[in-house]
């Protein structure tokens, strides 16, 4: 694996992280971290009192020119991107025995670029998309 992707993956895990401890605190039961179903995956999957609610994570370095230019992180969950995690809880809920309102959210986490340990922002979309 080369470092890039190594230094992607690192960020990736800690914006994961931080974004369970952010759920836990807002009172969320996490489930499942990276549930992996074949060639897909869901970063997070919790629930709270009425839904059960697959969550995608996606971590990037706080800069306001990239995101003027390029989007939000939550941007780049693509149509083909939601469409992985739709087949990833489609899997997930044939083992599921709670019947329980399904949810998609996103959730963005910014991280310094001086220091990416560091956390600048985190902005939770809930209901993000439908399938």
């Amino acid at each position: 694996m080369t470092a890039v992707k190594t230094e992607r993956r690192q960020l990736g895990d800690f914006g994961e992280k931080a974004a369970a401890l952010f759920l836990k605190k807002q009172r969320y039961r996490i489930l499942e971290r990276n549930f992996i179903c074949g060639h897909h995956e869901v970063d997070l999957v919790v629930e709270d009192a009425e839904h059960l609610i697959f969550v995608e994570v996606k971590t990037r370095t706080y800069n306001e020119h990239h995101i003027e230019k390029y989007g939000s992180a939550g941007a780049a969950v693509t149509r083909q991107k939601q469409r992985n995690l739709i087949a990833a809880a489609r899997n997930y809920l044939n083992d599921y025995k709670k019947c329980r309102r399904i949810r998609f959210d996103v959730i963005e986490v910014y991280v310094s670029k001086d220091d990416p340990s560091v956390i600048q922002n985190i902005h939770h979309m809930t209901d993000a998309f439908r399938p």
